[in-house]
Order: structure tokens, then sequence, then C-alpha cells
């Protein structure tokens, strides 16, 4: 018992601290002070999932915020293409 604690205690922590350093969604007006680092589109099967994407991304480019520019649907609308710009402080 004590060491599924244990176990769940570290998993929990690893997931938080990974979670703060994830790139966040701003506002375009909000991104204006920012440096641009590069524009990117992805593809996946849902919005929420091209954004857990781009952020992921964001992540490894070294950014800290995007800007969704763009969505729209392909595959007779099965799956979504979002485009959006990396940014950093």
């Amino acid at each position: 018992m004590k060491k599924t604690l244990v176990t769940s205690l570290v998993a929990s922590l690893c997931f938080l601290s990974l979670s703060a350093f994830a790139a966040t969604e701003i506002s375009q007006k909000e991104a204006e002070s920012l440096k641009h680092v590069k524009s990117i589109t992805v593809t996946e099967n849902t919005v929420n999932e091209c954004v857990h994407k781009i952020s992921k991304l964001a992540d490894k480019e070294g950014a800290d915020f995007f800007v969704i520019k763009n969505f729209s649907s392909i595959g007779n609308g099965s799956q979504a293409v979002v485009t959006s710009d990396l940014y950093r402080k």
C-alpha cells in the first residue's frame, strides 16, 4: 500500500512539473510584444488534439506561447487542420 501511494505521488508530481512548462495559447494582441518563433500547421482527428500537439511542438521549439491563426477540416470533416504562430518572451 505504501509503495503504491509513493508511486502515485511521484507520477502526479512528474505530471504537474511537465504541464507547468507547456506552451500556452494567447491572443494575437498579447503576442504583439513577443518574439515570433515560427508558424506551424498540424492535422489531427479533433481541434483539441491539434491544440495539444501545437503546445508540445511549441515546447520543442523553445516557444512559450502560441496563437491559433486558422482552423479548417478535411476529409469530409473527419480531420481538423490548425495553423498557429509560436512566440517566446
